[in-house]
This record gives C-alpha cells, sequence and structure tokens, in this order.
C-alpha cells in the first residue's frame, strides 16, 4: 500500500496498484481542534503497551476517526484495501492525522496574513 497526500487529500494505492483519492473539508476550525484531539486519544493508547483486548478498542478508534473525518463509505473502502487490520490501517491514521495538523496550521497562516 502507498500513501500521498496533500492538504486536503489522500491518496491511497492498494496491493494490486489501484488508486483512490479522499478528501475532506478544511474549513472549520472547531471540527478540525476535535478531530485532532481524537488523534491525540488514539495515539496515545497505540504507544501504550497493547494487548488483544486493547487491540480491538484501537481499532474501533481509528474506524470511528476515519469515519468522522472521511465518511463511512470511504471507511469501507480503505478498510477493504487495507485488509481489515489495525496495523495496515494506522499509516492512514497516521497520515490523516498529520493532515489536519497541516489544515489547521494553514488556516492559522491564513488568517494571519489577513488580519495584516
Amino acid at each position: 500500500m502507498k500513501i500521498r497526500s496533500s492538504i486536503k487529500t489522500l491518496e491511497i494505492e492498494d496491493l494490486k496498484g489501484k488508486k483512490k483519492v479522499y478528501s475532506f473539508e478544511t474549513g472549520d476550525p472547531d471540527i478540525l481542534e476535535l478531530w485532532l484531539s481524537k488523534a491525540e486519544e488514539i495515539k496515545g493508547l497505540a504507544e501504550s503497551n497493547v494487548d488483544g483486548q486493547e487491540m480491538k478498542v484501537l481499532y474501533q478508534l481509528e474506524r470511528d476517526f476515519i469515519t468522522m473525518v472521511l465518511g463511512a463509505k470511504n471507511w469501507k473502502q480503505i478498510k477493504k484495501d487495507c485488509n481489515n487490520s489495525v496495523f495496515s490501517l494506522f499509516p492512514v491514521f497516521a497520515e490523516v492525522s498529520k493532515l489536519i495538523t497541516d489544515s489547521i496550521e494553514e488556516n492559522s497562516r491564513l488568517m494571519g496574513a489577513i488580519k495584516k
């Protein structure tokens, strides 16, 4: 699986070489902050020692996060592309988290430029 992204889009190439581009809205700072706090919660769990039960919780949190940002239909496709594996989903989660952080920073820069 290959992942390529820009601030508003995420491109995932599955093992067969088929590419799919996903996008999300970056204009609402409150939603971006909500997404970022959810991402931090998931990262905290992933960094702890994860046993079998916590792995299920981690998978559910990743599912909820990706569904919240990209939508339920896109979640199903991403899950399929990642073979329904929590470990394959984690790079997708990490990239979406990074994109949200980048979007927040970009919005801050734009607001600073507008205020000048």
